[in-house]
């Protein structure tokens, strides 16, 4: 059964950013950056994969990084995309 799932995703090179929408898009997912969560000391990205998979939760993690790994995945989860905390 498929089911939707979030992921905090940061990148720490922006470059690498829209390689990475576009693989996620590949595999029906979509990438959002978060513009109000800001690294002062780095140029960071930070922003929320979202999609639906049928994979059980605890292998998204794992999966998302196969498919952009220039990526650090913070935390995945079904259900909806949170706000990331400051």
């Amino acid at each position: 059964m498929w089911k939707r799932f979030a992921a905090e995703v940061i990148f720490s090179n922006p470059d690498d950013v829209p390689k990475a929408i576009d693989a996620l898009a590949a595999v029906n997912c979509e990438y959002e950056i978060d513009h109000e969560a800001v690294d002062d000391y780095s140029n960071a990205v930070f922003g929320m994969v979202t999609g639906t998979t049928e994979l059980d939760e605890t292998k998204i993690g794992d999966w998302l990084e196969s498919i952009v790994p220039a990526c650090f995945i913070v935390r995945w989860g079904y259900g909806e995309p949170w706000k990331i905390p400051d």
